[in-house]
């Protein structure tokens, strides 16, 4: 079964129709006529989905409705009908993120310093922007559907028309570094006190991301691929800063040129506002420098570098100090 249409004189129409072998051919059967979707009152849009809905393929009317959306047509509430037992179960962790949030006091503390007015609040639409991100990611466009027919419009109590492409767009500009850095660290200090639990290292690690289009110059530049090579793409370069647990501290965005040993300064500057005295820094090989080495060992912190078996990882080896000198671990095994 699909929605498929046809264009007459610049006009399309459209259809649901699925196929059927006629002599062993291949034949489309029409199964519904919607005729044109642009220029309907709401009268309208409910009655198409309603025919649509009664041929009992919900994806064919996720389609049509995201379609409407894209149309310029607000999202269509949930309808009950939908809902099994499947269904509801599914949304469970969406349930539990929101609580999670609200034990948090995430939502007030958004609203209380992201200095914006009016509706809707930037605090929901974050912690909804997290929750998509976590559970279904994808594109803005997506979000603004996925959010229509999950369980926020109730546990937010923002209603979904009030999710549109340009709230998720005007979102997205107060979420700057400038917030979003101390946001980070309040959180993540919240998050160790409801769960009782202390850090005990710190897990840094960097990704690249490819980006296109022409508006995406200021930081994202030209660089090294992490597969090998110079990227085709412009991109740019996040770094993640992670607990024992995996629970997120913080995370810093880089020009793509940049490498990981010159973001490792940037990084535990902004560490230095946490609560996690003389915790061990965990790298891989790409953040073990000389200067970092020595920057480590000056103020005598913690850390467990990879270092690369060549003669550059060698003569980190012999900045450390004599083997004489290190830490037994354990038997046959020294740090």
């Amino acid at each position: 079964m699909i929605l498929t249409s046809a264009t007459v004189r610049s006009h399309q129409y459209w259809e649901v129709a699925t196929s059927e072998r006629i002599r062993n051919i291949p034949r489309k059967k029409m199964l519904l006529y919607l005729g044109r979707l642009d220029g309907l009152s709401p009268v309208q849009v409910q009655d198409k989905i309603g025919k649509v809905r009664a041929l009992g393929d919900s994806a064919i009317v996720h389609e049509l409705e995201a379609m409407l959306i894209r149309l310029g047509y607000p999202a269509p509430p949930p309808s009950l009908s939908e809902y099994d037992l499947r269904t509801v179960r599914s949304y469970g962790p969406e349930f539990v993120l929101v609580c999670i949030a609200q034990k948090l006091n995430a939502v007030a503390m958004i609203d209380e310093q992201g200095a914006k007015g009016g509706d809707p609040s930037l605090g929901k639409m974050t912690l909804a922007f997290a929750i998509y991100a976590a559970l279904r990611p994808g594109s803005i466009w997506r979000f603004v559907e996925w959010y229509a027919h999950s369980p926020l419009p109730w546990s937010l109590e923002m209603p979904h028309d009030a999710v549109t492409y340009d709230a998720a767009l005007n979102t997205l500009d107060y979420l700057q570094p400038a917030k979003t850095a101390e946001w980070e660290r309040v959180l993540y200090e919240r998050i160790s006190e409801l769960f009782g639990y202390s850090c005990e290292r710190i897990d840094i690690d960097s990704t690249v991301l490819e980006l296109e289009g022409t508006l995406c110059r200021i930081i994202a530049h030209f660089g090294r691929s992490k597969s090998g090579g110079v990227s085709k793409r412009r991109q740019i370069l996040i770094t993640f800063m992670l607990d024992q647990k995996s629970v997120l501290l913080g995370h810093e965005v880089f020009p793509g040129d940049r490498n990981d040993a010159k973001t490792l300064k940037k990084v535990n500057g902004r560490l230095k506002g946490y609560n996690v005295p003389n915790v061990p820094s965990v790298v891989d090989r790409g953040y073990a420098s000389m200067k970092n080495i020595l920057t480590w060992k000056r103020r005598k912190e913690y850390f467990l570098a990879a270092l690369k078996s060549k003669p550059k990882g060698l003569r980190l080896l012999d900045a450390l100090g004599p083997p004489t000198e290190w830490t037994v671990m354990e038997e046959g095994a020294q740090a």
